[in-house]
């Protein structure tokens, strides 16, 4: 059915983001990975080892399953200025996410400097200009079982990630407008 020429023509906001391997490897290096958001599929980022379901801390693998999107981080005069429809806040230059197993703080944001490894979520290279935190391995956490996995920015080159999940700049800036305030990663 056509709208009325007084309704207006919004496309449904994108509740289930799904990453893709393809089988096929490009040039004889790793399989390509996409993103499909409703009807549009993107090309993205994933581990350098990638995908397991048994996740384990510095194994460069993203991790299989289903995973909300619980907030977002954006840096202040990124390359993306954007906002997500969910919780957001943005980047300060002492802002970290805790990767080390031996501290009480384990896949938890912390102030820097701190003393366990961690991630600087101020990042210099602007992949994490925009930072979607998904639930893995929060809640509940265990050690050893990975931190860190987010929704961030890789260039258009594609590199591999730690773990995480990336698109260029400017598919996030098409995405993050259509996102619906709550967001499910299915990998």
């Amino acid at each position: 059915m056509r709208p009325s020429k007084h309704e207006s023509v919004r496309p449904k906001p994108i509740k289930t983001l799904r990453v893709r391997r393809s089988v096929v490897a490009e040039a004889g290096d790793r399989p390509l990975s996409y993103l499909d958001a409703g009807t549009w599929r993107y090309r993205c980022s994933i581990g350098r080892s990638g995908v397991t379901r048994s996740k384990r801390e510095g194994d460069g693998c993203t991790p299989m399953g289903s995973f909300a999107l619980l907030a977002w981080r954006f840096r202040p005069q990124g390359s993306v200025r954007a906002r997500a429809a969910t919780a957001w806040r943005s980047i300060r230059a002492d802002d970290g996410w805790c990767d080390d197993p031996r501290s009480g703080a384990y896949n938890r944001p912390v102030k820097l400097p701190c003393a366990f490894g961690h991630e600087d979520m101020w990042r210099r290279d602007g992949k994490y200009d925009v930072v979607g935190i998904l639930d893995y391995n929060i809640r509940p956490r265990k050690a050893l079982l990975g931190s860190a996995i987010f929704f961030h920015l890789c260039s258009d080159a594609f590199e591999t990630t730690a773990g995480c999940v990336a698109v260029t700049a400017t598919d996030m800036r098409k995405l993050l407008p259509r996102f619906a305030a709550r967001i499910k990663f299915q990998i």
